[in-house]
């Protein structure tokens, strides 16, 4: 039995009956231990992404609890009000936009629609000056007024629901061994013998809530083969400048992961996804109604779990259109 969980979509170790891989759990939901023979791995981990994107991933956001939201800060340029989404945002959503000051504080903005920036014949009647706003357009915002000069002493700061990174194997990616923070040498048990300093790489920690570490980051030499090393532009740190990788993390190619980033109580429900894709590809119709009978109880049970998600305080309505002071001592306007 082994000791630890395996992150992992196909193992690190034994591939046995006792393996914890999402890819050895799939097989032994189907019932049919043996279908490896029939399916391989490989396809498998297809069907596992498949799924992590096109079912799971709807469902944690459908939680409206916060899960995945970071910041994309990008700097503001001045007669430039078109920008651009992350291109890791999920389902190309935003969770909001904000300008932020040069003290980190978040200054609202409006979001306008199309038709009421339009002027009306013949005098116009339009926003005025004082809305500061954005307007929608395909995967871009463009910044209101128009004309009214970029605010350059702020930064354009978008919300957004990373996309968890897409599933490949362990032997993609590299295993962290040990980190030499001064020559920014990190040794691996193994490196790929395709990867070159020209990869772009991301650093998936292997540990809940497998949250990436470092997305995009650049190296500047690598030793492919057992125990070998990639040299980084950067390590990976936190806000207050501590690093934060460790043993056991994994360096992968950019939006590349093997292991799946999402809650790890939701590994069930991904490995039930992986045996109702082997079931229908294996024609068994009567186990795979059985399989999907037992997600939909699943699922359910996750829905029911994390919303809310804080159980001890609950959330406040906050009304932004409240006069300054109101209430304050028991009195509007009070100071």
């Amino acid at each position: 039995m082994v000791a630890s969980p395996d992150y992992t979509v196909d193992g690190t170790g034994t591939q046995g009956p006792d393996a914890q891989s999402l890819v050895a759990s799939a097989y032994r939901k189907t019932l049919a231990p043996n279908a490896p023979g029939a399916i391989e791995a490989g396809d498998v981990i297809i069907m596992l992404d498949e799924e992590l994107h096109a079912t799971l991933s709807p469902l944690v956001q459908a939680a409206q609890e916060e899960f995945w939201v970071q910041n994309d800060d990008q700097t503001l340029v001045a007669n430039q009000y078109s920008y651009t989404i992350p291109q890791r945002a999920s389902f190309a959503n935003w969770r909001d936009v904000v300008y932020v000051d040069a003290n980190g504080n978040e200054i609202n903005l409006t979001n306008l629609s199309p038709e009421y920036l339009k002027l009306t014949y013949p005098a116009g009647g339009n926003p005025p000056l004082y809305t500061f706003g954005f307007i929608l357009q395909n995967d871009k915002i463009i910044l209101w007024p128009p004309n009214g000069g970029v605010p350059t002493q702020y930064s354009l700061r978008m919300k957004i629901k990373r996309r968890p990174n897409n599933l490949t194997s362990v032997d993609n990616c590299a295993q962290v061994v040990s980190i030499d923070t001064v020559t920014k040498i990190v040794t691996c048990s193994t490196v790929p013998s395709d990867w070159t300093s020209a990869l772009t790489i991301d650093v998936i920690p292997n540990r809940p809530q497998f949250t990436s570490l470092q997305d995009d980051g650049t190296i500047t030499a690598v030793t492919t083969g057992a125990s070998g090393t990639v040299t980084f532009s950067t390590l990976p740190t936190d806000s207050l400048g501590n690093y934060t990788m460790q043993a056991g993390d994994w360096i992968c190619p950019a939006t590349m992961s093997p292991i799946p980033q999402i809650p790890y109580d939701m590994f069930p429900l991904l490995a039930q996804r992986g045996a109702l894709r082997i079931l229908e590809s294996l024609g068994d119709t009567q186990n795979l109604q059985v399989a999907e009978r037992r997600y939909q109880d699943m699922a359910a049970d996750f829905a029911r779990t994390v919303s809310p998600r804080i159980e001890g305080t609950p959330k406040k309505i906050v009304n932004r259109n409240t006069p300054p002071y109101w209430g304050s001592y028991g009195f509007p306007f009070q100071r």
